[in-house]
Parts: structure tokens; sequence; C-alpha cells
């Protein structure tokens, strides 16, 4: 059984010091603003020798700005670290409008971001001493090419509401 805090972002390392925080990388990505979007997490785990993944999420989103795409990818990647059950957590994107509406620095003016950043807000709680931090696009590659992928895959999809191809629902040989 875990207790709070013991999830895997916390396990101390063979000396007993505290691990070092589970390194989380962030991307939101709309194709038009707003536009077809996607969400991309990667989490990595430390304490080896190399890093590997420990999770990775592409999610197409449907229609958002691109700020709105990166709220929604912060708040998939909490969700993510919370059901991993990780405690120590460094989260790293893009984004500097919304890393600085998160630390306080700029205030949320966009209605349709409120309750984005309220939910992040809300879910950083589950994290102590949580770390989010700036990085360069470049620095960024994975969680981008992610993002991007996802919104492209979330563009190839017709909306839940345009009529079926022709000929589709159709029983064969006709009605």
């Amino acid at each position: 059984m875990q207790t709070p805090g013991s999830g895997a972002g916390a396990r101390p390392d063979q000396l007993g010091r505290a691990a070092s925080p589970t390194l989380v990388y962030v991307d939101g990505a709309s194709l038009g603003n707003p536009g077809p979007a996607g969400v991309a997490v990667v989490i990595l785990r430390s304490g080896t020798e190399r890093m590997e993944p420990e999770a990775t999420v592409a999610e197409p989103i449907g229609t958002a700005t691109n700020n709105e795409a990166e709220y929604r990818a912060l708040i998939r990647a909490l969700e993510e670290c919370r059901r991993l059950r990780l405690s120590r957590i460094r989260v790293h994107m893009d984004s500097e409008l919304v890393l600085k509406q998160v630390k306080g620095h700029y205030r949320v003016k966009d209605p349709k971001l409120l309750p984005l950043y309220m939910r992040v807000r809300e879910l950083l709680q589950s994290f102590p001493g949580a770390e989010v931090s700036l990085l360069r696009r470049e620095d960024n590659k994975l969680a981008n090419n992610l993002a991007q992928n996802a919104a492209r895959a979330g563009e190839a999809r017709p909306p839940s509401n345009a009529p079926p191809p022709e000929g589709a629902g159709s029983p064969p040989g006709g009605a």
C-alpha cells in the first residue's frame, strides 16, 4: 500500500537521498488560431543512467486556440502525473504566457482561459514543491512534434455533426 508522498517520483536513491524530480515536458498546438488542436505530454523517469519515458500522451482536443491547447496540455500532464502517483515533478513548457499566468506574474484576462487556469491551480496543489519552468521551443521538440501530430489527427476527423459520406449507412444493394 502506498502512502501519500511515496509515489514513484518520491523514491529515495540508494543512499537515502530524495530522488530528483520526474521531468515532464508538455506542449499544446493549434493549426489555426482557433483551429484543430492537440496536446502532448512526455514524462521522463529520472534516477537511471539514461532517461526513459515513463509515459507519453498525444491527443487531439478538437478546436482550440493555441493558448487553450497549452493550458489543456498542462492539465493533461498534471492529471497523468497524479494517475502515476508521482510526487516530485518538474514541468517544462514553451508557453511564456501560460507559465507567467500560472506563476501569478500575469493576470488571466481571457474568460476562456480562466477555468483552465483554475483547474491547473487546483491540480498543482497535489504536487507540493512542483516546479513549472519555461523551455525554448527547440528544446521541447518531442512534445512539440507529438502535439502537432495530434492536432493533424484531429484535423483529419470529420466534425461529429457532419453528414455521413454519400453512400455511407445505406444497406448493401440500396434501399
